[in-house]
């Protein structure tokens, strides 16, 4: 039985919007975030080698391969092998990865430990006053600034310096819980003091800011301490 051209086009139209309501909820249900995975790169020729060739690989240049741990469990079986600079790469399945594979990958070290894992700023100013760190010291910096602009409990944050400069990352971010605060005056002195010299910063800080606070200013150049040897016979009226 043939369909009517009005039938078609309604039945089209059903569809379409079918597809547009569950590509709605589809979308409604996404959420973005950003996950620190460890990694681990092989640069021996011997093991690129074995590992291509078990895994039937191929590639015309290889600088290296990357493991890249999924699981936080270490770097094995369900992983990712990843070839440079090609970027070709696969799951390591327990399927796919042979026995001598198995090895090389057993044999990996672990990945690096995950950091510092403090359950408070408190607990961070604690700790690098217990272990006084640059680690620790960065650490209590990264989160003074932070409690003072994000109100947010759960934020990410990514921070990498290279020679070619810096990048800044924010995931699990609400901007409606962060607040603009200009940068520190401690920035501000530093900046003034390489521009016009520390005796001008000095002397601009007296006749400027000292007056507006201070109504006196008394200055103690030099303060002497004698010993009066008074005898004995004097003090009781003899």
């Amino acid at each position: 039985m043939e369909l009517s051209n009005r039938t078609k086009t309604i039945s089209v139209l059903v569809l379409c919007f079918s597809i547009a309501l569950v590509s709605n909820v589809s979308f409604a249900q996404i959420q973005h975030d950003k996950v620190f995975l460890a990694s681990l790169k092989l640069f021996n020729p011997d093991t690129i080698a074995i590992v291509l060739d078990e895994l039937m690989l191929t590639a015309k240049r290889v600088d290296c391969l990357e493991i890249i741990d999924l699981n936080h469990d270490g770097f094995g079986i369900n992983d990712f092998l990843k070839v440079h600079p090609s970027g070709v790469g696969m799951f390591l399945s327990e399927m796919d990865v042979t026995e001598k594979v198995r090895k090389i990958l057993y044999n990996l070290p672990p990945p690096l430990e995950e950091g510092i894992i403090l359950e408070d700023i408190k607990k961070a100013r604690d700790y690098n006053e217990r272990f006084k760190t640059p680690e620790s010291s960065i650490l209590v910096t990264l989160l003074e600034i932070l409690s003072k602009s994000y109100k947010g409990k759960d934020v990410k944050l990514m921070l990498e310096q290279t020679s070619e400069g810096f990048k800044f990352e924010l995931s699990n971010f609400d901007p409606d819980l962060a607040e603009y605060h200009a940068p520190l005056l401690e920035d501000g002195i530093q900046k003034l003091v390489e521009k016009m010299g520390s005796d001008q910063v000095m002397r601009a800080f007296f006749e400027n800011l000292m007056p507006k606070y201070m109504h006196e200013l008394v200055v103690v150049r030099e303060v002497r301490i004698d010993t009066v040897y008074v005898p004995s016979d004097k003090r009781k009226g003899n």
